[in-house]
């Protein structure tokens, strides 16, 4: 009995070498990328704050309130950008902190859809402008600040992963009493299995 492989769009069958092997043709991209190509669910969130004071300053949060969806968390990448920048120092570092909620202040962030030719929402909350935080949540990494002052990545690898109200924020700690801090979060929002 004789099987044939067939592609769907156009008929094409597969080949099979003199050796016998199957020739196939693949192609291969980022999960990012696979994301926002096909569900159209990969999203960013940049913020700035200008305000920073000596102390903890929360730069941003996240919430999943996706009932049906996985958020993937990709890339974090965060970076001091004026004084407090330039010194490298045991008191001034950036914490990635999982598991607090947002006790009081701090606005809505805007979380933009990668995919510009989408016109879907992440299911998520985000907060910006140094809310408080309930002070509940565990640090899963720090860094300390570099004397360039140049930017920073949190390595995710698609590792964070946020089920239903779990949450991911961003601190910076700092004795200056005056700063300007950037940070972008990179995720998507992927079925659940």
């Amino acid at each position: 009995m004789a099987v044939q492989i067939q592609k769907s769009k156009d008929g094409t069958l597969a080949n099979v070498t003199p050796s016998g092997q199957l020739q196939v043709i693949s192609e291969g991209h980022s999960l990012p990328h696979h994301v926002s190509r096909h569900t159209e669910n990969s999203y960013q969130l940049v913020v700035i704050d200008a305000t920073v004071t000596a102390t903890t300053d929360q730069l941003f949060h996240i919430k999943n309130t996706s009932a049906t969806k996985r958020l993937v968390v990709h890339s974090i990448r965060v970076q001091a950008i004026t004084d407090i920048g330039v010194t490298a120092e045991v008191t001034e570092y950036w914490s990635l902190i999982v598991g607090d909620t947002v006790a009081s202040g701090g606005v809505a962030g805007t979380v933009t859809n990668l995919n510009q030719s989408s016109g879907k929402v992440a299911e998520v909350t985000a907060t910006i402008t140094d809310p408080t935080m309930d002070a509940v949540g565990v640090e899963i990494d720090r860094m300390y600040n570099l004397s360039d002052g140049s930017p920073h990545e949190f390595y995710c690898n698609d590792a964070i992963i946020l089920g239903l109200n779990d949450t991911i924020h961003v601190a910076f700690v700092s004795g200056a009493a005056s700063g300007h801090v950037r940070g972008a979060i990179n995720f998507s929002m992927i079925d659940n299995a």
